[in-house]
């Protein structure tokens, strides 16, 4: 029977927040995963395999995949005497965005051995604070016959930093990975 391990071979650190706007900033470097399969007789097709990413505290304890949208949120006047209470609930939005999934790669490490990967170059997160990522590995399809059946594996990123724009260190050269799966026609973006 074939057991399928996922490791994290490239950490996310840090990031500016997104905010609520159209601009987005991922997260720096992208986290990218290895897919390692135990007692596997044979190649395996990876092909219907795809890893979910979701956002977590840092203790993973709670998810936080969902934060109100502070513009959903009725303004109180300062100087208003009169006491109002709103009706209005307020509108959750994704806090993780970006593409949370990814399909499996083929790719040549940096040593030039072959391996499955799985890349998320343009994830971001719109509060600041301390997290980590949760990825879940799926099999598309066991998961069309029972949902739980279509989980393979999980596994977790090391605690990453969401800055506020002021706080932001700023971005780092891309990783010689990064630029190694790049060259390799992964759609991730690159930095000199």
């Amino acid at each position: 029977m074939v057991t399928y391990a996922l490791e994290v071979v490239q950490q996310p650190v840090r990031a500016r927040l997104s905010g609520f706007g159209v601009r987005r900033c991922p997260l720096d470097p992208p986290p990218i995963l290895k897919l390692t399969l135990r007692d596997a007789e044979s190649d395996v097709d990876a092909s219907h395999l795809v890893v979910h990413a979701d956002l977590w505290s840092a203790d993973t304890t709670k998810v936080r995949n969902l934060v109100i949208n502070p513009a959903s949120v009725p303004h109180e006047p300062a100087s208003s005497s009169i006491s109002v209470i709103s009706l209005k609930s307020p509108v959750y939005a994704r806090n993780l965005v970006g593409s949370l999934v990814s399909p499996s790669y083929q790719l040549l490490n940096l040593d030039d051995e072959q391996g499955i990967y799985f890349v998320f170059p343009d994830l971001s997160v719109r509060t600041e604070g301390q997290f980590v990522l949760k990825f879940v590995l799926s099999d598309l399809l066991r998961v069309r016959e029972d949902l739980s059946a279509g989980i393979l594996a999980h596994c977790y990123s090391k605690p990453f930093t969401i800055y506020t724009s002021r706080e932001f260190p700023g971005v780092d050269k891309s990783t010689p990975l990064t630029n190694h799966f790049a060259k390799q026609g992964v759609q991730i973006p690159t930095r000199r």
